[in-house]
């Protein structure tokens, strides 16, 4: 029996609560605001239909005894003040209808000396347009936050609360608890973003530094699913997959020593036209390209002059003063020939991933 609404009069009822689950196979697509820190599964989700069917010992008269009552999809439902806390309105942290069905930070708990630092992120899941979040310290003095989740700790030891909350619905959020203490294990990290080329590797080792203690080992975990892989020397692998994935790093020491890498996988292809062209000395043609890149905003690119396996040469960056021979190339593709007949090449690009290019042949006779 529990009390649900607050009417003129006190109403006891019981609750039949019956779940009928409508599934959508349409993908999620991550909330433009998504930054490291964040994580979003665009995988199908199932949304509840809540029906309640109550037995009225008092109801006014628009209530007829065994009424069904079909209320929003957007309702939370929690633990934390009874079964239907997202209705009655009770229990922090939780919304029945703004559209944001939960949101959860991790981790939920972390240790850090003095002046530390440490990543956290979340997991939003809703209907809202507004999927953003807003990062704080509760306590006043407690360390400060970025809008990224990066937390650094304060001078002060103490006991200090992350609270990461949604930006359409601040009432919805999740708080992660940080215990600031001297200590003989330190875990710090000297970056916590990296981006790297789709099925690239990349040495995780060289960013993780262990002090006050004879064992510096590193228990590395991929956090993501589907994230890539790392192996025990922290050598990750990335997936074949555009997107950002999470590397955890703990102390093998001191395993309340851990942090978290935030890695954005990119790809890139590029083309170059023409790919080949004839040219007199001294003769100037004009070079395109088509680039396209996912999982970075820079669509830029650089131009140089290359050999032929599209290895810059001393000084052939474009803009820079003619080479020896007398060629030179502009920012906008525009390729000035060399005085001397040869075969010589041009290449393009993505300065996203600089390894991703395209090289075109240029013959001057």
């Amino acid at each position: 029996m529990c009390e649900i609404f607050h009417f003129h009069f006190l109403y006891i009822c019981y609750i039949l609560v019956l779940l009928k689950s409508t599934t959508s196979t349409e993908p999620l697509e991550p909330h433009p605001s998504l930054k490291p820190g964040g994580s979003f599964s665009p995988n199908t989700f199932e949304i509840p239909e809540i029906w309640l069917a109550f037995e009225v010992s008092h109801y006014p008269e628009t209530l007829a005894e065994g009424t069904l009552m079909n209320f929003s999809r957007r309702l939370l439902l929690t633990t934390t003040c009874g079964v239907f806390a997202g209705l009655t309105g009770c229990g922090s942290g939780s919304s029945g209808s703004s559209g944001i069905s939960s949101l959860t930070v991790s981790p939920t708990t972390s240790s850090l000396v003095p002046g530390g630092s440490r990543a956290f992120t979340y997991v939003i899941q809703g209907t809202s347009a507004d999927l953003g979040v807003v990062w704080s310290v509760v306590e006043p003095g407690g360390g400060s936050v970025d809008q990224t989740g990066l937390y650094t700790a304060p001078s002060s030891p103490g006991t200090y609360h992350v609270k990461v909350a949604s930006h359409s619905n601040p009432s919805t959020y999740s708080l992660a608890t940080i215990s600031v203490a001297p200590s003989a294990v330190n875990l710090q990290l000297t970056t916590h973003t990296l981006s790297t080329a789709a099925n690239s590797t990349v040495n995780l080792a060289q960013y993780v530094t262990v002090t006050g203690t004879f064992n510096v080992g590193v228990i590395w975990t991929v956090q993501s699913t589907n994230g890539g892989t790392v192996n025990a020397a922290g050598i990750y692998t990335a997936p074949s997959q555009a997107g950002t994935y999470i590397v955890k790093a703990t102390s093998a020491a001191d395993p309340s020593q851990s942090d978290m890498l935030f890695i954005t996988v990119v790809t890139a292809t590029i083309s170059i036209s023409p790919t080949s062209i004839t040219l007199g000395p001294g003769a100037t043609g004009t070079f395109g390209y088509s680039l396209k890149v996912v999982g970075s905003t820079d669509n830029s690119i650089s131009w140089f002059a290359s050999d032929a396996s599209g290895n810059k040469l001393p000084g052939a960056i474009a803009g820079s003063t003619a080479q020896p021979d007398g060629s030179s190339i502009t920012t906008s593709g525009s390729y000035t020939a060399p005085s001397k007949a040869g075969t010589y090449y041009v290449t393009v690009a993505s300065n996203a991933l600089p390894t991703v290019h395209a090289t075109a042949t240029v013959t001057v006779n």
